[in-house]
């Protein structure tokens, strides 16, 4: 019976509310029910007996990939037999074809709960300009962090000789393994100031050097308003100017900056500080010259080579 109550709670709260699993564990335990997400996820998949005529129990996923589902009513002159799919569609943009299967994932876990350093013998291409210049020399390295980025999964962490953070794709390292290190490493204190590299950075890019800079842009209005409903850096500002809306940030410069920035066309302007506004340019001088001339088309990257 117990079952049957439960199941009954959540069918009367999921017509009234839309909620992911762990919410969902949450009111249960509101309603003296304690049980584990396993059985939860049983309990659902009973819930279609308890739906009445018109009645639709919709499944869906939110920006985190987290299960979402509510009860519907449908009217019953537009009801039909079969139940109309309401899934969200994901067009998969830019997310990565061949996705890192569970065990890199499992054993980047115990490599960060174990404070072990690995040796890693093969990165492939260069997704955050920390291999721009594709290094084949080992890279001692400690891993310290996941992060979710663009829907796409990296590895943050210490480089051991070099004594720099450094951010990498998981499907970039290719051959890597563990090595004896006698060495006790303070993780909470290294994951403390990974976090704080991380946030001179405008996404996950390597910044050009150690400055922060006052950055300043000005948008089109329409552009600026589809950009102040989102975020961006943890720094963002916004103010009204005339005919402009105009963005602060207080970050590194690198790649992935000036890459946002080129997405924005022409409705952006690069207002300061001058090192950027001559990236800016200089960006914009490369394509046209690789447009205008017979030239061969290679990797670069302007960030290498001074202005």
């Amino acid at each position: 019976m117990k079952s049957l109550e439960r199941i009954n709670l959540l069918y009367k709260h999921l017509k009234k509310h839309t909620a992911n699993l762990e919410e969902l564990l949450i009111y249960l335990k509101t309603q003296k029910y304690i049980i584990s997400k396993r059985q939860l996820q049983r309990d659902i998949s009973k819930l279609n007996y308890f739906l009445k005529t018109g009645e639709q129990l919709v499944k869906d996923r939110d920006v985190t990939n987290s299960l979402l589902l509510r009860i519907y009513t449908i009217k019953q002159d537009t009801a039909l037999e079969k139940p109309i799919d309401l899934s969200t569609f994901d067009t998969g943009f830019s997310n990565v074809k061949d996705q890192e299967d569970n065990s890199i994932r499992e054993d980047f876990t115990t490599l960060i709960l174990n404070a072990t350093p690995i040796k890693i013998t093969d990165i492939q291409n260069d997704v955050t300009s920390e291999n721009y210049n594709f290094e084949t020399r080992p890279l001692y390295f400690l891993p310290l962090q996941f992060i979710n980025h663009r829907f796409n999964i990296y590895i943050g962490g210490y480089n051991i000789k070099q004594k720099t953070y450094q951010i990498f794709e998981l499907s970039q390292l290719k051959r890597y393994h563990k090595i004896k290190n006698k060495k006790t490493y303070e993780i909470h204190r290294l994951q403390s100031e990974f976090k704080n590299e991380l946030a001179k950075r405008f996404g996950i890019t390597k910044n050009i050097n150690e400055e922060v800079y006052e950055i300043k842009l000005a948008f089109s209005l329409v552009t600026g308003a589809y950009i102040r409903k989102r975020h961006w850096h943890h720094s963002q500002l916004f103010s009204r100017k005339e005919d402009r809306l105009e963005m602060s940030l207080t970050c590194g410069i690198n790649r992935e900056l000036l890459s946002w920035l080129h997405s924005w066309i022409y409705n952006v302007k690069v207002l300061e500080p001058p090192v950027l506004v001559d990236y800016f340019k200089k960006s914009i001088k490369e394509v046209e010259t690789l447009n205008n001339k017979k030239i061969p088309l290679v990797y670069k990257n302007i960030f290498v080579s001074k202005i």
